[in-house]
This record gives structure tokens, C-alpha cells and sequence, in this order.
């Protein structure tokens, strides 16, 4: 029994029940065993190239696929504790430097507008190249110091690093904004 529904449009689609066994050559042709001749591979050899592939690269178990992601998070921490390390030495290195450049002789924190003229001595080498010097003159008034003081946090915010920057810009920077940041905070309790 051959059962036809047609609609608008679409050409006629013909099912055929079990006992059966005509069919329409228009509309129903047997599926090529060896590749079609117009240079196009079958499925079949399709399947039998990528498949494989596919499986080699593929965990085969799920313990795989855990043992894996906790030892690419182990890789990730040690490389983070190093960066840290690195960071704690070079804070040491430039401490004396970069205390020199915040404290006065008396051992008080200097001025921020001292500090914002000078910040282009102590600067890392790619925050230079960003950075405008500021003079004195630039900060007579309280919102010069403002627009100043915000710009050169946002330089030195260790969020804001690039992320190819050493563990020395690093340590730099983090110093240099708790020295703005604290030398902020006195400007502004005086005005």
C-alpha cells in the first residue's frame, strides 16, 4: 500500500508499507556504496578519516578528563605562586628607590603634587610612554590635583597591567599606587 501526501510547493512524498516493495525511482534512490563519481567522497570515507582523529584527541573516560583540568589548575597556581615570588623580590629591589621618591628627609610622606611632577623618575618603562608629565603649575587648583592623581592611578592600578608586564612592573606599580593613594588621602583631609 503506498500512501502519497503532497503539498504546495514540495514535490510528493511517498511512503511504502511492508508487504509492498514498489517504490518511485524519481523520488527514492539507493545510497551509492563507493564514492560518487562527480569527485565528492561518500560518508562513508568521511567517517572513516575524521572519526578516528576526532576519538584520538578525545578523553576516553571521565577520571581522564578530571586528572587533566586538576592538572592544568596545578600548572596555573604554581605559575601564579612564581609570579608572586617575583613580585615580593622585586618590591625588596625598588623599596628603597621608590621610598626615597614618596618620604621626605624627615621620613613624612611627601606632597602629591610633588609626587604627581615627579612620578615620570620611578615610572616602569611602557607606563613612560604613557604617561604626560605634570607640572606643578598644572595643579595649582584642587580638581588639577583630582584629574592628575586619577590618571596616574589609572596607569599604575595593578588591574590595569598589561598582561606581558614583569613581576618588577608589577611590584612598581603596587607600590607607587599605595604611595599616591596614601599621599591622596592626606591631600584630601587638608582641603
Amino acid at each position: 500500500m503506498v500512501v502519497s501526501r503532497s503539498k504546495p510547493g514540495l514535490s510528493q512524498l511517498q511512503f511504502k508499507d511492508a508487504e509492498d516493495d514498489t517504490h518511485d525511482p524519481d523520488l527514492i534512490e539507493a545510497s551509492p556504496q563507493t564514492p560518487a563519481d562527480d569527485g565528492m567522497a561518500s560518508m562513508m570515507t568521511l567517517n572513516s578519516v575524521f572519526i578516528p582523529a576526532a576519538a584520538a584527541t578525545k578523553p576516553r573516560h571521565m577520571k581522564e578528563v578530571v586528572q587533566m583540568a586538576v592538572q592544568k589548575n596545578r600548572q596555573k597556581q604554581e605559575e601564579k605562586k612564581k609570579f608572586q615570588n617575583a613580585v615580593v623580590d622585586a618590591q625588596n629591589d625598588n623599596e628603597r628607590r621608590l621610598n626615597s621618591w614618596a618620604n621626605d628627609s624627615g621620613g613624612g610622606m611627601k606632597n602629591i603634587r610633588t609626587l604627581l611632577a615627579t612620578l615620570d623618575d620611578v615610572l616602569f618603562p611602557w607606563a613612560k610612554a604613557k604617561w604626560k608629565p605634570v607640572g606643578v603649575s598644572d595643579m595649582l587648583s584642587t580638581s588639577g590635583v583630582r584629574i592628575s592623581y586619577f590618571k596616574a592611578m589609572r596607569l599604575v592600578h595593578t588591574d590595569r597591567l598589561p598582561e606581558d608586564a614583569t613581576a618588577e612592573d608589577a611590584a612598581i606599580a603596587n607600590m607607587l599606587y599605595k604611595s599616591l593613594n596614601k599621599a591622596f588621602k592626606n591631600f584630601q583631609e587638608q582641603n
